[in-house]
């Protein structure tokens, strides 16, 4: 529940908008798979890949920078996921190249 009050107020209208969109795709899913592909089917493909889709790589990608982090002998000082920003805040000293496999790492996982 402390997570749920440290969050402004977009995650708040955002989260009732995500749940909406998944009624709307299991309402609408027989006409999103049929052959004919509508400008309506358009929009509520888009709407899930915006509030749905994207908000899951979006934490593969900083799953990405958590691994390396991990791996190079770190510790994760702050694992951040929120609606807006998301971020991951290592504990160590890393050379160059190290810095470099943390920042690449979660373009690689995604």
């Amino acid at each position: 529940m402390d997570w749920f009050a440290n969050q402004n107020y977009s995650t708040l209208i955002l989260i009732p908008i995500m749940i909406y969109t998944v009624v709307l795709l299991k309402r609408n899913w027989a006409s999103i798979t049929d052959d004919t592909l509508t400008a309506l089917d358009r929009h509520y493909l888009k709407q899930a890949s915006m509030l749905l889709v994207l908000p899951m790589v979006v934490f593969i990608h900083e799953v990405g920078h958590y691994v390396a982090i991990k791996l190079m002998g770190g510790n994760i000082l702050e694992f951040h996921y929120g609606i807006r920003w998301r971020y991951v805040i290592p504990r160590g000293s890393f050379n160059a190249v190290q810095n470099l496999m943390i920042y690449l790492s979660g373009n690689a996982l995604q």
